[in-house]
């Protein structure tokens, strides 16, 4: 993925992408609910230097799962439906935007007021 330096000459912070030197990469994730999930999805399948294997901990609803791929943090999530899966990789959606929707009542149940 792209890395963040500081420029030496100017002093100024930089982008250097990785696909830019077409160095091949991986896709860390930390623990995010579905949503972040969904978006670090897209975002490593969208990138050609993406070709090792990903360690994403995704969640899943209460209820829906299918047990974890890489563990599972939280006992619930605000999705409406698990992640899919096939020989150990998650699918990524081709349903419009994220390919997710939110479950309106587990909004309104974990909202902190």
């Amino acid at each position: 993925m792209n890395e963040l330096r500081r420029d030496p000459v100017v002093g100024r912070w930089v982008i250097i992408s990785t696909e830019r030197v077409k160095r091949p990469s991986d896709f860390g994730s930390e623990v995010e609910t579905g949503v972040g999930n969904a978006a670090n999805i897209h975002l490593a399948a969208s990138t050609g230097v993406v070709t090792y294997g990903c360690v994403v901990p995704v969640s899943t609803p209460k209820g829906k799962g299918k047990g974890g791929i890489a563990g599972i943090y939280y006992q619930d999530d605000i999705i409406q439906e698990p992640f899919e899966y096939a020989d150990g990789d998650v699918i990524v959606s081709s349903k419009a935007g994220l390919g997710i929707e939110l479950d309106e009542d587990k909004l309104q149940q974990y909202r902190i007021s």
